[in-house]
């Protein structure tokens, strides 16, 4: 009898330990949405070349910027500020025609090397 108590007990707090640890994540999830993380700043695109080196395409209040990420450093490389053709890479971006989308941005028109 003593050791099936101990078992149920054990069961039940474990149980409610782990109800616990979900109420606490659902909170910290809400609470961050509330103050309003992530509403300026959104990755629209991620293409990784290898391991250490990638290309991040990332929305940033009213610019998009081309984010070159290697081990060592975070570069900007691009700024798209039209908002046509904002409007546009996101539209695509949406029809995962990403290649084309990048052929068609980065000739250089409404792009500006910093």
């Amino acid at each position: 009898m003593s050791f099936s108590w101990q078992l149920i007990k054990m069961v039940f707090y474990l149980s409610l330990i782990i109800i616990l640890f979900f109420i606490v994540i659902k909170f910290i999830k809400k609470q961050r949405h509330l103050q309003g993380f992530n509403r300026n700043l959104q990755i629209l695109e991620k293409i990784y070349f290898n391991s250490d080196q990638a290309l991040y395409l990332v929305k940033v209040i009213d610019e998009v910027w081309v984010l070159g990420i290697s081990k060592e450093r975070v570069e900007l490389l691009s700024k798209v500020t039209d908002l046509d053709k904002i409007e546009k890479l996101t539209a695509e971006l949406e029809d995962n025609n990403l290649k084309q989308s990048f052929k068609k941005f980065f000739n250089r028109d409404g792009c500006n090397n910093d």
